[in-house]
């Protein structure tokens, strides 16, 4: 349906004045584009987008996004004319009330555009940054339109969100001029200039804008809603007082039927429990098994809940609460208590469920139960304890059993999301609390399956417990937040345990100091973490004389300096290739700017300098690689992830690093570049999104080296080094290759501070 166009008012066809006038100095020359004809711009601009649509047609440009979501160029030049077109049915009123600020995003839009068809392989993702814009600009024309045709404090609210939307993309398109503004893309990367502006907290600045508008709007409605029903309810009244006198009359009556009405309701609620509890069996296999799970857990003896108290303190925690659709990533080490802390939280949420009108459900995932703990099963069991919170959606559970019991099949996923979000649809807001992420398995994606389907779920959101995994792609939008036990925690335990154990309870006769010694000592070693606490102290208790439980208490060095210093020795024994092979192992874990994966790692032992191909004769075996090292590296093998053995192993070299690796730095430096000068990529950019995905499994190596050379070098200046950088810079197609793989995320571009060394 066509919307005609209509004159705006005074007070809101100028906001895009108001949002100019916020900038500063340098941002207002910046958005000057150049465009003398404002009342033309939208002319000029459907003009080049449709130029550039029929251009996609032949030359089939498109780009994947880090989540997998392949883009083609043609569908996003449609959306800026699908919006450009309705703009001009919407808000050509404000263009020529108003055309010197009306016309500068859209003037904005059109310098990105150009931008990016000059050079697509390198600027593609300013198209989807354009597209986005005009959407947005699209939808506050709309806005402006519709819901600020009159005054209220709500609408006073928007129309200051809207400025504040409105001067975050002008900031954007001023960063992005300046960004661009410049005679070649060589300029650019050899000026450093790409580091002195990141597009990507600009972009984001605009999202964060746009929820504060979103917010706003809402607010609008639910004012509008109040005066329609506070009319509606001033009519009804009217209505009523003649009628209130006949109800009157009838109240005798009315009180006898309320009687024999509660009977028969007592005997439908009896039936209908009876035949509720036959559907809940059906719907979900994992039936009860998590609430006797919370029991047992909340229920510990010797639990410890400071860490508890400690969560509901935290920001992070507060804004879980308050807002909707948040994910909270709580990770930690093994053993600091994380299905503890989940409880823990449960309990608290079901204390104050009826005061917040919320809505709980929560999944303990184990490991050992997987064939049962599938994505259907945990979706139909948050069904289940939703429903049991409030009678709700007995006729559709009723239905969907019966459809059901027909062939003897179980509901689908999809069914069991469909009916947990209209569960969700019943309260303010549901949490859901899963444990142990980790321990639901990758295997057929069902970890990942699982997350999708709850991420399905409006007004829902999740806090989530589990190991320091990788994880982070399948919780992109979560807020992550780091658990460690406090020290209180750890000493209460130690205290508790201590007073059960007969051993030591007869060694404290003798010495009366000895409990204080114990948790001070295994205190200052646990760093932490519960497990470690509980390790130390089963290995005292099994002593069977006070001696040998002191000589084990002190033969637990602080930080284990000794005993990975006495590792390092027994590396330096073994042979020379051996050895070499070690310390460049280790180095490059306790250097690399992100973990790295087992073939990442083969591919860069496998290089020398000078080298101009790959040569896979090189790759260690994976054995090789654990058992040079005497013990601190281990593989992650469902992440195929190599790593150190302990996080006490990463925090001893990064105090010792430089006496064992002292060039370690420029070594690293040197392998990357090395790689990105390969022979091979003097054919410059991929082509397609197939091509590029190819190239990255082939030369596995080449994201990270790409990313992180610049932060290896920055680190040390070898004079060797700095040569290899010039020769990789004075080769454009490597270059380009280079910034290619930086750019694959093309919505957000990456840190460009490895140029900062170039300025």
């Amino acid at each position: 349906m066509m919307i005609s166009t209509l004159a705006l008012r005074p007070g809101t066809n100028d906001l895009w004045a108001c949002a100019a006038a916020k900038l500063s100095n340098e941002d207002r020359r910046n958005i000057n584009f150049s465009c003398p004809d404002k009342l033309n711009i939208l002319s000029d601009l459907l003009t080049l987008t449709e130029t550039s649509r029929r251009e996609c047609v032949n030359k089939r440009w498109r780009y994947t996004r880090k989540s997998g979501e392949t883009i083609v160029f043609i569908d996003l030049f449609g959306k800026v004319v699908k919006c450009v077109d309705l703009f001009k049915q919407v808000g050509d009123a404000a263009l020529q009330y108003d055309p010197v600020h009306t016309a500068l995003p859209w003037a904005g839009v059109r310098f990105l555009l150009q931008i990016a068809v000059n050079d697509y392989t390198k600027f593609a993702f300013l198209v989807d940054g354009a597209a986005s814009i005009s959407e947005i600009i699209c939808r506050c024309a709309i806005f402006e339109h519709v819901c600020l045709q009159s005054a209220s404090t709500a609408t006073d609210e928007l129309k200051r969100a809207l400025v504040q939307l409105y001067a975050a993309i002008m900031i954007y398109l001023s960063k992005a001029k300046s960004y661009f503004d410049q005679n070649s893309a060589k300029r650019i990367i050899k000026s450093g200039l790409l580091a002195s502006s990141d597009l990507d907290p600009y972009f984001g600045a605009i999202a964060t804008a746009q929820e504060t508008v979103d917010r706003c709007l809402a607010l609008v409605g639910v004012q509008d809603q109040v005066e329609r029903h506070t009319e509606l309810k001033r009519l009804l009244e009217h209505i009523d007082s003649p009628l209130r006198r006949l109800t009157e009359d009838f109240g005798s009556v009315k009180d006898d039927l309320a009687q024999a009405r509660t009977g028969v309701d007592e005997l439908v609620s009896f039936h209908s429990d009876e035949s509720l509890q036959k559907i809940y069996k059906w719907l979900s296999p994992l039936a009860g098994e998590f609430e006797k799970k919370q029991q047992d857990t909340f229920s510990l003896k010797g639990r410890q809940d400071r860490l508890g108290y400690w969560l509901l303190g935290t920001t992070e925690f507060k804004k879980w609460m308050s807002s909707t659709g948040e994910i909270l990533w709580c990770c930690g080490e093994p053993g600091i208590g994380k299905t503890v802390l989940a409880s823990f939280v449960i309990d608290s949420l079901q204390r104050n469920r009826e005061n917040l009108d919320i809505g709980i459900a929560y999944i303990y995932c184990n490991y050992k139960d997987v064939s049962k703990q599938t994505p259907v099963n945990l979706v139909a069991n948050l069904l289940h304890q939703l429903v049991l919170q409030k009678p709700i959606l007995q006729r559709e559970l009723t239905a969907l059993h019966k459809g059901h019991s027909r062939t003897n099949t179980r509901p689908t996923q999809g069914e069991c999301t469909k009916l947990a979000q209209a569960a969700a649809d019943c309260f303010s807001k549901v949490c859901i609390v899963i444990d142990a992420l980790d321990e639901c398995p990758e295997a057929d994606q069902a970890r990942q399956s699982l997350l999708e389907e709850i991420g399905k779920l409006k007004r829902v959101s999740v806090l989530i417990t589990s190991r320091n995994i990788p994880i982070e792609s399948e919780l992109r939008n979560a807020t992550r937040l780091d658990v460690r036990a406090d020290d209180s925690d750890i000493k209460k335990y130690l205290e508790e345990r201590m007073s059960r154990s007969n051993r030591i309870k007869r060694f404290a006769e003798k010495d009366a100091t000895l409990c204080e010694v114990i948790k001070h000592t295994i205190l200052g070693k646990a760093k932490g973490m519960f497990l470690l606490a509980f390790l130390y102290l089963e290995s005292l208790i099994s002593k069977t004389n006070s001696r040998s439980l002191k000589e084990a208490l002190n033969s637990l060095p602080e930080g284990l300096d000794a005993t990975y210093d006495g590792a390092m020795e027994r590396i330096r024994a073994q042979s020379s290739d051996e050895f070499e092979l070690a310390r460049k192992v280790l180095y490059w874990i306790s250097y690399s700017y992100r973990p790295l994966a087992v073939r990442e790692i083969q591919n860069a032992l496998a290089i020398r300098p000078g080298d101009h191909n790959l040569d896979e004769d090189g790759f260690p075996d994976e054995e090789i690689l654990l058992s040079v090292c005497a013990g601190l590296v281990t593989i992650q093998r469902e992440s195929q992830t190599i790593i150190l053995v302990h996080h006490t192993a990463e925090e001893y070299f990064k105090r010792q690093g430089l006496k064992h690796f002292p060039h370690a730095q420029a070594d690293i430096a040197t392998i990357c570049l090395t790689y990105l000068s390969f022979d091979i990529f003097k054919e410059g950019p991929c082509a397609s999104d197939e091509e590029l995905e190819k190239r990255l499994q082939t030369y596995p190596f080449l994201k990270y080296a790409a990313m992180y050379w610049g932060n290896h070098f920055s680190q040390d200046l070898a004079e060797s080094t700095k040569d290899l950088v010039l020769g990789f810079l004075e080769e454009d197609s490597k270059v380009s290759c280079s910034i290619q793989i930086i750019h694959q995320d093309i919505r957000k571009p990456p840190d460009y501070g490895w140029l900062l060394i170039l300025a």
